[in-house]
């Protein structure tokens, strides 16, 4: 008969336990490189136990029972909770823990850092010395143990005004002298509760991360997000609310891989989203609720006529992950609109035909926002059709749009326009340059 022992604190039967789980007692039973844990409550009622994993390289995980049931997990349950990062790794044994724990490494470089007065020059007078007070306000508030969530909001909303302010060149030293995004990161750390994380909007988020990603302290975020997920995840919880800050961060991180990417493309973001989602997968936690934000901002700039360049293979990444993620028909296709080098519309005249009268329908509903956006990637359709050379399927896209939003319709000529300056389509604008130069010289010769 297998011995069952009792465990009355909390942790202290998982000294590596990455996220607090349930208040409750605690039963465990010890198996090799896996612990069972179920509370009492569990016990009673008979419900699924939360599962722990112990890694062989790396801390405990609490797998809820929605993630227990993933193939992966399932496959592979000695999985490494390593992230590597081009600015540093992300090490499941020295993950961030408990509410108000201090971690000695991202003191350490906040301690040693520059004087967070000095900066370049360059700066108007005035957004200097307004930025300056808020800064020194800031310092003495922490010192007091006085400071409050409206002034980390404050101080990073100043320090990231007083940086734009300055020429492109000596933006990214300026924003990693001081280390400010650290200390802010410190305290927001320090005082981690659930209201606290309530306040951590997408505001302060993508200030915060803008500066932490400079200053080399971008991991610690990661840390922040690993312990916030796999505590949602053993907790059982389908609640969005208890995940958002986690998401919200995420999103921030995201930002700030474009904001401060080198080429003013959109690779660097994507190659970072995907590798926190491969990262999730991996331990199977990918349907945790997390990616919301992020997808929609990279929507953003991805699916619009004036979009950042991005790598074909990142593109179909996302698309195809996006589309996985819809259940309208026209919004599964809308992304080959918008394909780097090879927009399909083909697709889009398809469903178009398929749903007219869905759509018909859906558009004098009252969807107004949404109604003329769909009718706006019509009207784009229809004009990669017309690079195309397909005149009628051109015509037949226009008279959707003609019959069913007259309003946009009227306004063609501004779609269009945008249309016609997307970098996206100069390949087929000289392809149908090409085909109207061959038809001249033809009818010429004739």
């Amino acid at each position: 008969m297998r011995s069952i022992t009792r465990v009355s604190r909390r942790y202290s039967f998982c000294p590596n336990l990455i996220g607090p789980l349930s208040q409750s007692k605690y039963f465990t039973l010890q198996r090799s490189l896996r612990t069972f844990v179920t509370t009492a409550d569990s016990a009673r009622t008979g419900k699924s136990p939360i599962e722990q994993v112990r890694l062989e390289d790396g801390p405990t995980l609490c797998i809820s029972k929605h993630a227990k049931r993933s193939p992966v997990v399932r496959r592979h349950l000695t999985f490494s909770t390593a992230f590597q990062r081009p600015r540093g790794v992300l090490d499941g044994n020295n993950d961030l823990r408990n509410t108000g724990a201090k971690d000695e490494a991202l003191e350490k470089s906040v301690a040693g850092s520059e004087s967070a007065q000095g900066l370049p020059s360059g700066l108007d007078k005035k957004i200097a010395d307004r930025a300056s007070d808020a800064i020194a306000n800031f310092e003495k508030l922490l010192s007091e143990g006085r400071a409050e969530i409206e002034d980390v909001r404050a101080m990073l909303r100043a320090r990231k005004a007083q940086v734009l302010e300055l020429p492109q060149s000596e933006q990214r030293q300026a924003a990693a002298t001081g280390r400010i995004g650290g200390r802010c990161l410190e305290w927001l750390w320090e005082n981690r509760s659930d209201s606290l994380r309530k306040d951590i909007d997408r505001e302060l988020a993508t200030d915060l991360c803008w500066l932490l990603h400079v200053e080399g302290l971008a991991s610690y975020i990661d840390r922040w997000i690993e312990v916030d997920v796999h505590e949602y995840a053993s907790t059982g919880s389908t609640s969005y609310e208890d995940i958002k800050c986690a998401a919200v961060l995420l999103a921030a991180q995201v930002q700030s891989e474009l904001d401060w990417s080198s080429d003013g493309s959109l690779n660097t973001a994507l190659e970072f989203l995907r590798s926190r989602k491969e990262h999730f997968d991996t331990a199977g936690l990918g349907d945790v609720p997390l990616w919301v934000p992020s997808c929609v901002m990279i929507e953003k700039y991805l699916f619009t006529e004036q979009s950042l360049p991005v790598k074909d293979e990142l593109f179909d990444w996302f698309a195809h992950w996006a589309k996985q993620s819809r259940s309208d028909p026209i919004l599964r296709i809308l992304p080959s609109l918008y394909h780097p080098s090879n927009p399909n519309a083909y697709a889009f005249l398809k469903a178009t035909s398929l749903h007219y009268s869905k759509f018909i329908n859906k558009d004098r509903s009252g969807k107004s926002g949404r109604s003329r956006a769909l009718i706006n990637s019509r009207l784009r359709a229809a004009y990669i059709l017309q690079m195309r050379g397909d005149i009628g399927a051109t015509s037949t896209l226009e008279a959707f749009v003609r019959d069913s939003n007259p309003s946009v319709w009227w306004n063609r000529d501004l779609v269009y326009k945008r249309c016609k300056s997307d970098p996206k389509l100069a390949h087929l604008r000289s392809e149908a340059e090409a085909r109207r130069s061959d038809d001249n010289d033809v009818e010429t010769a004739s």
